[in-house]
């Protein structure tokens, strides 16, 4: 899904195989967690701050800043 927006925005912008591999592994770590959170007993405030955590982590460390822009024209384009 992620992308698919940023291609919306902008098809040269596209994911590179390595950083698709990054994300999978971030999103692999990500569910670990919010499985563990869950047997911990946690709620959704702490599966909210899991999810933001990594994402977070894509965001800052793996899509570049011309990736975050047009995913965010993509955005802006759907809203249209």
């Amino acid at each position: 899904a992620l992308n698919t927006e940023i291609i919306a925005g902008d098809i040269s912008q596209a994911l590179t195989d390595e950083q698709k591999t990054q994300i999978y592994t971030i999103h692999i770590e990500r569910l670990k967690e919010l499985r563990q959170a869950k047997k911990d007993g946690a709620g959704k405030e702490a599966n909210k701050v899991i999810n933001k955590k990594y994402f977070k982590k894509i965001f800052q460390e793996v899509l570049t800043k011309e990736q975050m822009k047009a995913r965010k024209a993509a955005k802006e384009k759907s809203k249209q």
